[in-house]
This record gives C-alpha cells, structure tokens and sequence, in this order.
C-alpha cells in the first residue's frame, strides 16, 4: 500500500499511453510506479489547493504542508530550550542552599554567635587532638546520636497529616515563585562571591605557578626544587624523632587560635597584654641597668648618639684644628675640677636637598643630613645636640654655615646634578640637587668623679628612651656675647648628690628648649625615668 505522500506525489502525475498517445488525468492513487518508467512533472503552485483536496482519504491534520511543520517544530524547540535554561539555573540555585547553610553555620562558630555551640566544638577539637583515635569513633557517634535526637522527638511530636497535593503548575510558573523569595536572593549572592573568591585563588596559583614551578625563571623554580629534596629528610627525621603530643600541641593551639580569634579573650591575650607586660618590662630593665655601672664603650656611643651614630662608624666629621687659639681658657675660672687641654676639634654635617628643596630624598641615595660622601645617615643639626665625643664641649654656640669649603650662593648652597656631581654656585637647568656644610667646634674638658656619675646616669637615661637628643652640656647662661667659653658650664656649686651646677642646668635647659611638660626632680634620676616614660606614653 502507498504511503499518503506517494499517493499525493501520484496524484500530480501525468502518464502517456502508449498506443494511443493521450494524457489521461489520474485523480484516483494508482500503484507506484518506477521512476524509469514514468515522466514526472511538476505542476504550480496554484494547483497545490486542488490537489490537497484531491486528498480527500487524508486525515486533516496530515494536510499541513512541510514548511509549516518545520517552523512550529523549530520554535517548539526554541521555547522549551528557554524554558530550560531557567529552570535549570533556579534549580540549581535551590539546591545550593545546604552549602549557603554550611558557610553559615562555620560562621556563626567562629564569630560565637552561639557560646555553647562554639565551646562543644572547641572541646571536642582539643579532646579529638589530645585522643586521636576519637577521630574514628566521634562522627558515627555524632551521627547515630543525630538519628536517636530525631527519633525522639518525632515520636512526642508525631507528624501532621501531609497536606492536599497542590493542583499541578507549569514549570515557569514555579521558577518564577523563586526567582523573588529570599532564599533565592542568599544564594545568589553567595554564587557570586564565590565566583569572585574561586576567580581571585585561581589567579594566584596560576601566579605561582608560572612564577616558581614553571622554570620560566630557572632560579626560582631550582629554589622551590632545592627546598622539597632537602624537607624530605626533615619530615622523616620530625615523624620518627619528634613526640606525638607535640604535634598534637601544634594543632591544637593553631585550631584554638582560629576558633578564638573573635573573642575578647583572643585579643586581650594577643593585642593587650604584650603591650602592658611590655611596659612593665622595659621599666624592670630600665630600673636594673641603671644601677649598674656604664662600659666605656656605651657611654661613647650614647655621647655620640647627639648625631645617632658612633663616631667613626656612621658620626658626623670630624677634624682636629690646632690653629685656633685657646679661647676657653680665657673663661676658665680658678676652679681646679675642670681644665682644658689644648686642642679644638672641627665638626662637620651636610645637608642635603632634592629638587623643590625638600629634604625627602630616595631611598637608594644620601639622607637629608649627611657626611661629605653621602655615606652615613646624621641626625638633622641643632644647638641641642650633643658633641660627639665624651668629655667634650661645644666652644660655639651654634652651627654656623661654611661659606669657604666651596663657591657658594649666598646662603651656602653648592647646586648639583641627579648624582651630586658638577658642583655650581648658582642653580641651573640641570641643578636637580644642592647641598650646604655646616661647622661647629668643641674642646675636650675634664669632669669631676662625682658629676661623670650623674652624667653617666643620664646617658643611660637617653639611650633607654630614645632621647638621644639630650644635651649632655648646656650654657651657664653667663658670659654672652662670642666667647666660646659662655657656653661651658662651671661647676660652682653642689647639687644634690655633690653634682655640679653644669648638670642641673644642662637638664632645665634642655626641656625648656624642648617646650616638655615633664617635672624632672633634681634629686634622683629615677624620678627623671618616670617622667621621661609618661612623655613617651603620651
């Protein structure tokens, strides 16, 4: 039997006798025929009306002409992919609630936001640490009390009837029901910070990859190769050799820290007590090394701490001038506890400018105060510094500019290039830096036994501290005028425990210089490290 689109095909047919030569109009489905034996012609479109209903044996619905089958096929399967794509996402998004609900649950822990739920799961962390074979008995305990919890409570509480099954609902219909609730909004927001976080590890593995395992740089790569070869023997010797309980110790403290970390306990232990047990530490240790008597060698580093640095190592410059005249003589009183040798002593500090004239500099270059080379860092010149020596005293009253070291500008200032070099007087295109010398003379002196103690004392005081600015000798306040002697004190007088009227107003000087609040009692140094230990609260 012929099938209803061959019967149709025949239909159209138009089949040649072959005695008589006429064409005779089939409307009746006529056996088929081979195609060799028939002439096949294709009639118009017109006449497709008339041969559809020619098909009078055909059900209605097998009427539809090709073309519009293929169309409602095509946008049938458009529709339904739509409707999959989100659906399925929604779904998905459903049933990511149980991971939403984990990370949840292990915040709330850390955070403790439920206290006894937080400490259950700190103590067992550290018995499953300090009993390890609680780790294969602990979760089918957990579980099975899980299960008996549940029984109970189903059995006091039975069930409720189920509720009447729901007329059914397409499925757009139930995606859009989630599409606003708030468990679809949580867990959307959770896939997304997710995507970011898994995005951020992913860029840092493939960074320390192609950085250390993928021998584009050849030293790191050998680095990190050295490192695993030698750790072999490290972790068998550790496994054999060191005791269980200290492994079980490290674990257990580094899981305490973590569940800890949010709590006031974990703060107050790691942020507040260092701090005030600090305090109390540096002022024990402060308190015993000031009872015991100074080395040289710390008093000369602390003597010279005025410019930060030892002399010689990272000091200031210094040169001996036998040409100057004995000017502290002239001032030297009839007092035997302090003589003069002969000798003066020229010290020298450069300061450093970068263009703007702003004494920031680079990191790789001199510092703003500096040797004549650049090459050791000097703390910035002031008439409070210290001389750099022990048993030395300034002879001028101040840092004066050296205006002869070099041609100068007016104020002192020699311009250079980037790199300090091609010195000029004057600023020019190129000048990107300038630098100025300044000078000041000192004298040594002798001090008496009694005085050297109290000043020993207070450099241990500064070096403590860090007020290693304190002047360790200070102007008398008589004798202005350019006698360099005006500024040696003189000890005329006995202050306190036998110390010299030079100590007392070289400690009075210095904090009215400093603009301090601090009292300083006159009749013991450990008042002054009190009162230097609020000043460096504050």
């Amino acid at each position: 039997m012929a099938s209803p689109v061959s019967s149709f095909a025949l239909s159209s047919l138009s089949i040649s006798s072959a005695g008589t030569g006429k064409e005779e109009s089939m409307d009746l489905p006529i056996p088929p025929l081979r195609m060799s034996t028939a002439t096949v012609k294709t009639l118009p479109m017109s006449h497709f009306p008339v041969a559809l209903n020619g098909l009078s044996g055909l059900p209605a619905a097998s009427r539809l002409s090709l073309t519009d089958e293929f169309n409602a096929r095509s946008n049938s399967k458009h529709s339904n992919d739509e409707l999959g794509v989100i659906s399925g996402s929604a779904a998905a998004l459903v049933r990511l609630g149980f991971i939403v609900d984990a990370k949840d649950f292990v915040e709330a822990v850390l955070d403790w936001k439920d206290p006894t739920l937080s400490t259950l799961l700190l103590t067992g962390f550290l018995a499953a640490c300090a009993y390890p074979i609680l780790i294969f008995v602990l979760p089918q305990a957990i579980l099975a009390l899980a299960l008996l919890f549940k029984y109970i409570s189903r059995s006091a509480n039975p069930p409720p009837p189920p509720p009447p099954v729901p007329p059914p609902v397409s499925d757009l219909q139930s995606v859009i029901q989630h599409l606003g609730s708030e468990r679809y909004i949580r867990n959307f927001t959770f896939l997304q910070n997710s995507n970011g976080l898994f995005c951020a590890t992913y860029d840092s593995l493939a960074s320390l990859h192609e950085e250390h395992l993928s021998w584009r740089k050849p030293e790191k790569t050998l680095f990190v190769l050295k490192t695993l070869i030698a750790s072999i023997p490290f972790c068998i010797a550790t496994w054999f050799f060191l005791p269980g309980w200290c492994i079980r110790a490290g674990i257990a403290l580094g899981g305490s820290c973590m569940l800890l970390e949010r709590t006031w306990i974990f703060v107050f232990v790691v942020h507040v007590a260092p701090k005030v047990f600090y305090q109390r530490g540096v002022a024990m240790l402060e308190k015993f090394v000031t009872s015991l008597p100074l080395p040289d060698s710390v008093a000369d580093s602390v003597a010279g701490a005025g410019f930060g640095y030892l002399l010689g190592k990272s000091g200031p410059n210094v040169s001996a001038d036998s040409t100057g005249e004995d000017s502290l003589a002239e001032d030297q009183t009839d007092d035997s506890s302090m003589t003069t040798p002969n000798g003066r002593i020229l010290v020298e500090v450069y300061e450093n400018q970068r263009p703007g004239w702003s004494s920031t500099m680079l990191v790789e270059e001199r510092a703003a105060w500096s040797n004549e080379a650049g090459t050791l860092k000097l703390a910035e010149k002031s008439a409070g510094n210290a001389p750099p020596l022990e048993n030395h005293v300034w002879l001028d009253e101040d840092w004066t500019l050296d205006m002869e070291w070099s041609a100068t500008d007016s104020d002192g200032w020699i311009y250079t290039d980037h790199n300090w070099m091609h010195a000029s007087s004057s600023a020019a295109i190129t000048s990107l830096t300038r630098r100025r010398r300044w000078i000041r003379a000192m004298r040594e002196i002798s001090i008496p036994p009694a005085q050297k103690r109290y000043m020993d004392a207070l450099r241990k005081i500064s070096f403590m501290n860090g007020f290693t600015n304190l002047p360790m000798h200070a102007h008398s306040g008589g004798g202005g005028g350019s006698g360099s002697g005006a500024f040696v004190g003189r000890a005329k007088g006995v202050y306190g425990d036998s110390v010299g009227i030079e100590a007392r107003d070289m400690i009075d000087d210095g904090i009215k210089k400093r603009k301090s609040s601090v009292w300083i009692s006159r009749e013991s140094v450990g008042t002054v490290f009190k009162s230097m230990r609020k000043k460096s609260v504050k």
